[in-house]
């Protein structure tokens, strides 16, 4: 299940692809890519973000249309263009970008995500590879009163 916590309170989200909603909360997700397209395949290669870039063309298993783009030059994920998991349908644009290293492979750092004329961007200052206790896993509160 997928929930959010909003000004409005708690909401369970009944509107997305339950697989969409589990890749979306898979921590290897780049180890199982493959496990959740019916297709994948590369078109050639493409301007995406002003990178040249390999672009894949996929769909994924719930039937949503999903493009990758991987830069020539450094062979690093450049961003995704990819139709919304939700009903409506909507083309978004993941651009990752700044990559570096924190004790392990490299990260980018600044992630922004485009939908129409919303745009919100992620910077990361720094990235810890400790583990994660169980906890932070529970559902908050509010949520466990909806799912009863």
């Amino acid at each position: 299940m997928s929930w959010t916590i909003a000004p409005k309170g708690a909401e369970i989200d009944k509107d997305t692809a339950l697989d969409a909603i589990r890749r979306d909360a898979d921590l290897q997700y780049p180890l199982h890519q493959p496990d959740y397209f019916k297709r994948l395949e590369l078109v050639g290669v493409s301007d995406f973000e002003g990178h040249r870039c390999y672009w894949l063309h996929g769909t994924t298993n719930w039937g949503k249309d999903n493009n990758q783009f991987y830069d020539v030059e450094t062979g690093l994920l450049a961003g995704y263009r990819f139709e919304s998991d939700d009903s409506s349908k909507t083309v978004t644009f993941a651009i990752f970008e700044d990559y570096r290293k924190f004790g392990g492979p490299l990260i980018a750092t600044r992630n922004t995500t485009r939908a129409g004329n919303n745009r919100r961007t992620f910077i990361y200052k720094s990235v810890s590879y400790e583990p994660l206790a169980d906890s932070i896993f529970e559902l908050p509160p509010a949520v466990k009163a909806l799912v009863k």
